[in-house]
């Protein structure tokens, strides 16, 4: 079922506010507000910041992210989709932190105040066997690594409460993928620690 949600909805690591295409209403301190009515800002804010928006605000650890997201306010996608949309392209620019490999959980409020969750932790197969990873060393490798629930919970909270096709709450993210971007500091120096580990 699609629905309209004019409410915050909480994506561990993000936070879409309101729903509804941004407008010209959107201002930021110390940023930029593009000519979609979408504020801004790229690189390190300062803590002080303050953006306000009746339409829409999103926040990520990510600029490409965030601006995901806020593409996909401003194309009238509600504020799951502009969630989803910016955890996916969390997926491409920040893997360590948001890859989809992981574990995602997801709160929604309704805006009559109704919860959903959608538990996306990562699964062990039944017929694992436990004794094996008694004394092991689960820092790297194939033992520490879960089935991912990540693109499950995504696509079930999209499906449940967004009002966009997923194709769509994607195509930022795909286009991030195939395109590239630049690396920030902190994803080239996670590259550099584990680049003999990825060397074929």
């Amino acid at each position: 079922m699609r629905r309209s949600l004019a409410r915050c909805v909480p994506l561990g690591f993000l936070t879409a506010l309101a729903c509804g295409p941004a407008s010209d209403d959107a201002t930021l301190t110390g940023g930029a507000v593009r000519p979609d009515g979408v504020a801004f800002a790229i690189g390190d804010p300062p803590h002080e910041q303050i953006v306000r928006s009746t339409h829409g605000v999103v926040v990520s650890q990510a600029p490409f992210a965030s601006a995901a997201g806020a593409h996909i306010l401003s194309i009238g996608g509600n504020a799951v989709d502009a969630a989803v949309a910016t955890a996916f392209a969390l997926t491409v620019v920040e893997p360590g932190n948001s890859g989809l490999g992981g574990r995602t959980q997801v709160l929604v409020r309704q805006p009559d105040g109704t919860l959903d969750a959608v538990d996306g932790t990562n699964q062990v197969p039944a017929s694992y066997p436990a004794d094996t990873v008694v004394g092991a060393d689960l820092t790297s490798g194939y033992g520490m690594i879960g089935i991912p629930g990540t693109v499950a919970a995504l696509a079930t909270v999209l499906d449940r409460h967004g009002s966009l096709p997923l194709a769509t709450v994607i195509a930022p993210a795909v286009a991030l993928a195939e395109q590239g971007f630049p690396l920030g500091e902190d994803q080239a120096a996670a590259l550099a620690r584990v680049a003999d580990d990825l060397r074929l």
